[in-house]
């Protein structure tokens, strides 16, 4: 996350790496989430370790394919249902696996 992310409640980062992959330099394109999220008694139950009055959670996805506003897209109503619920472990999953399939098929239409 970006320096003085704590300032805000939620915001979007756009960014690119240049990674090794199979011996040939590749770019590659990202895009996080992050939000603050007040922890609320009933969550401090569930968690001592949650000792703070809120916590920051992020999710990044990373691509070959520099589709940024897909990738946004696809990323805000799975962090919206995984933010409310860390143990929905299902939805990240469907998020991965259709994001997926939908940049191999992009992909081999190059």
């Amino acid at each position: 996350m970006p320096d003085s992310s704590h300032n805000k409640a939620e915001n979007y980062n756009y960014f690119n790496l240049e990674a090794e992959i199979e011996g040939r330099r590749r770019m590659l394109f990202g895009v996080s989430y992050f939000k603050q999220i007040k922890v609320t008694e009933t969550m401090k139950a569930k968690n001592e370790e949650l000792t703070r009055s809120h916590l920051q959670k992020a999710v990044c996805v990373v691509s070959l394919l520099p589709v940024f506003g897909y990738l946004k897209g696809r990323l805000a109503p799975t962090t919206k249902i995984f933010f409310n619920d860390f143990t929905n472990f299902e939805s990240v999953k469907h998020a991965y696996m259709d994001i997926n399939k939908h940049l191999v098929d992009s992909w081999k239409k190059l």
